[in-house]
C-alpha cells in the first residue's frame, strides 16, 4: 500500500519500529489540507492530524512510503484512534492516489500540545525528506509541553539519527 506520512511516520526510523520493511518513495504535497497536533494520543499529549480547509488556504507536505501488507497490522494497531482513509495528493510525476491515517472525530481536541520529543520526530521527519523549508519552520513554531516520563522522551528521542536533530 501507499501511504502518505506526514506526522512522526515521516521519520523512517520511527515508521520502521512498526512497519519494517517500509520504503520511501518520495514527497508530495496535499492541498486545501492543514496539519495540526490536535490528535489526542495515548499519553494525552497532541499528535499529528490533518484536516480539510477552504480551497487554496493551506497544505500538507508529506513523503509517500510503500508499507507491506504483513507489516500494515502492526501500523494499524500503532495508529490506535485514527482511521485510514483514500486521498489524492500531488507529486513531481502527477497526481497519486494513496491513503493516509486521519484521527478519528472523537480523538480530536484544539487544545492539545505535542510533547517536544513528539515534535522533534516530526521536524527530523520534515527534514529527512527536504520538506520545504517554510513549512518545517511552521512545525518548528508549534508550541509544545514537556513529558514528565523522562524515559519515554529519552526512547522517543533516541530514534533520531544525529543529522536530522532539529537545532534548539
Amino acid at each position: 500500500m501507499l501511504l502518505f506520512c506526514y506526522g512522526s511516520n515521516l521519520l523512517m526510523e520511527r515508521l520502521r519500529e512498526r512497519a519494517p520493511e517500509a520504503e520511501a518513495a518520495g514527497v508530495a504535497v496535499l492541498r486545501d489540507h492543514r496539519m495540526t497536533f490536535s490528535k489526542r494520543g495515548r499519553d494525552g499529549s497532541g499528535k499529528c492530524t490533518i484536516a480539510p480547509v477552504s480551497a487554496g488556504a493551506d497544505q500538507v507536505h508529506g513523503a509517500v512510503v510503500r508499507v507491506t501488507i504483513a507489516d500494515r497490522a502492526a501500523l494499524d494497531e500503532a495508529e490506535h484512534g485514527y482511521a485510514l482513509q483514500p486521498l489524492r495528493i500531488e507529486t513531481a510525476a502527477g497526481p497519486l492516489d494513496v491513503t493516509t491515517y486521519v484521527a478519528e472525530r472523537d480523538f480530536i481536541d484544539h487544545a492539545l500540545k505535542p510533547f517536544g520529543w513528539y515534535k522533534d520526530l516530526v521536524l527530523s521527519g520534515a527534514a529527512q525528506h527536504a520538506l520545504p523549508v517554510e513549512y518545517i519552520e511552521g512545525i518548528r513554531a508549534v508550541e509544545a509541553r514537556d513529558d514528565s516520563d523522562l524515559d519515554r522522551a529519552t526512547r522517543h528521542r533516541s530514534l533520531i539519527p544525529t543529522a536530522w536533530r532539529p537545532m534548539p
